[in-house]
């Protein structure tokens, strides 16, 4: 339930992002652009699993837990 949330976010994300980054390019660029956004977003997912999954081999699923938890929950108090 969560995948299909956080997967929901992301297009929804995409979809407002994509008319900005092309806007400030020229045509030419445009797909370069694209191409360059893609990538930077994929290996960003990609090192982000990479950390967490030594993070939880380091410190246990519980410890990266609570880290989360008042993460959320400092910026639901921060906002």
């Amino acid at each position: 339930m969560a995948y299909a949330g956080v997967i929901s976010i992301i297009a929804v994300i995409a979809t407002a992002r994509a008319p900005f980054s092309q806007a400030i390019v020229t045509d030419e660029l445009r797909p370069t652009t694209s191409a360059i956004i893609t990538v930077a977003l994929a290996l960003g997912w990609g090192v982000t699993a990479i950390i967490g999954g030594l993070a939880i081999q380091g410190v246990g699923f519980g410890g990266v837990f609570i880290f989360s938890a008042g993460l959320a929950f400092a910026s639901a108090a921060l906002t």
